[in-house]
């Protein structure tokens, strides 16, 4: 994963945190097609610059802090990732 983590972070300081996947991230679609996902979680620091975001995959950004994240609808392997973080 230490290529992974140069990739992903542009040169900024980071780690791997986990690979997430099981049945927490398995899906079915209406067309019964079934699908298995796989997440690589990274902890990477913000640089100073302005960010920026490629707008065609994205429908909102946000930060939260740890606390407000418990009001944040969100999938159950979320916390699992928080968790292995802090």
């Amino acid at each position: 994963m230490a290529i992974l983590n140069r990739r992903i972070c542009a040169g900024q300081s980071a780690y791997a945190i986990g690979a997430y996947g099981g049945a927490a991230l398995e899906a079915t679609y209406p067309n019964g097609d079934r699908v298995a996902y796989v997440t690589a979680a990274f902890e990477c620091r913000l640089p100073n610059s302005p960010l920026s975001f490629e707008e065609e995959e994205l429908i909102e950004t946000a930060w939260f802090t740890v606390d407000e994240v418990q009001g944040v609808s969100r999938h159950e392997w979320i916390d699992a990732v928080l968790n292995d973080a802090l």
